[in-house]
C-alpha cells in the first residue's frame, strides 16, 4: 500500500506542476501596469480598440501632447474620426469626453493585448496592434 501511495505521489506531483504553472503566469500576465508604464505604451502609438459597451472597433493614436485621434471602423460612427483628450491619471488610463474622465486600470494580457477595466470592475476596451508612430 506504501509503494502505491508513494507511486501515485510520483506521478501526479509533476502533473500538478504542469497544470498550475499556467495560471500563475496568466495571473502575472494579468497585472495591472503602472502609470509610467501606460505612458509608455500609449504615448506616440498606434493601436487598434474595441469597445465592449458599444461594440465599436477603432483605431487610435495617442500624441504625447494628450490628443487622442479615434477613427472608428465600425459601429454607429463608423468611418468617422474624432478627436478626444487623454491623460494619465496616479495608474489609470482616462480618456476625457465632453469634459468627463472615463478612468480604469490597464491590465497586460501578456501577448500584445491590453484591457481597459473601469473603477466599478468593467471590462471596457480591449487594446492590441500597438505601433509607433501616427498611422491613422
Amino acid at each position: 500500500m506504501e509503494i502505491r501511495r508513494k507511486l501515485l505521489t510520483f506521478l501526479i506531483t509533476p502533473l500538478a506542476l504542469v497544470l498550475l504553472l499556467p495560471l500563475q503566469a496568466q495571473a502575472q500576465a494579468g497585472d495591472s501596469l503602472s502609470g509610467d508604464e501606460i505612458k509608455t505604451l500609449f504615448t506616440d502609438k498606434t493601436f487598434d480598440g474595441v469597445n465592449h459597451n458599444s461594440g465599436s472597433c477603432f483605431k487610435n493614436y495617442a500624441s504625447p501632447k494628450g490628443a487622442c485621434l479615434v477613427h472608428y471602423l465600425s459601429g454607429k460612427k463608423s468611418g468617422e474620426t474624432v478627436e478626444i483628450a487623454w491623460k494619465v491619471k496616479g495608474d489609470m488610463h482616462c480618456c476625457v469626453k465632453k469634459g468627463k474622465n472615463i478612468c480604469g486600470t490597464i491590465t497586460n494580457e501578456g501577448n500584445g493585448v491590453y484591457h481597459k477595466i473601469l473603477e466599478n470592475g468593467v471590462h471596457l476596451q480591449t487594446y492590441s496592434n500597438v505601433n509607433e508612430g501616427n498611422q491613422l
